[in-house]
């Protein structure tokens, strides 16, 4: 499991988050991945 913590801020971290959707798109990631953030404004698929 990757855990990704972005924390309370009001900073928005969704490259990375865009990021970590391709890398599970194409198979780069294959382990689970939770990610606990506040409000981002990003729709995981």
């Amino acid at each position: 499991m990757i855990l990704v913590l972005l924390g309370t801020q009001n900073n928005s971290f969704c490259r990375l988050l865009e990021e970590i959707e391709k890398l599970l798109q194409n198979k780069t990631i294959t382990q689970e991945v939770v990610v606990q953030a506040r409000l981002h404004e990003i729709s995981i698929k």
